[in-house]
């Protein structure tokens, strides 16, 4: 993420309200935390957010609870 971006505050916003846990890299701040933006997303736009080996592009609710169901539904296998 990085401070500046509106998608990753309500994206911040959204996962604090909702209670989804989650740890924020500033890829403004952070090289390291632009590289491995990087990898996961060469074109570098933000945000980037990686629910286990599933990368979500930019930000909207209905696309990150996909995600994280989908995660939770491979860890539990069901």
């Amino acid at each position: 993420s990085t401070t500046w971006c509106g998608f990753c505050k309500k994206a911040r916003a959204y996962m604090q309200q909702q209670h989804i846990g989650f740890t924020e890299l500033d890829v403004d701040r952070d090289a390291a935390a632009a590289a491995r933006q990087r990898a996961l997303n060469p074109s570098g736009s933000v945000p980037t957010i990686a629910v286990d080996d599933e990368v979500l592009i930019g930000f909207s609710p209905d696309s990150l609870e996909d995600r994280i169901n989908h995660a939770a539904r491979r860890r539990t296998g069901s």
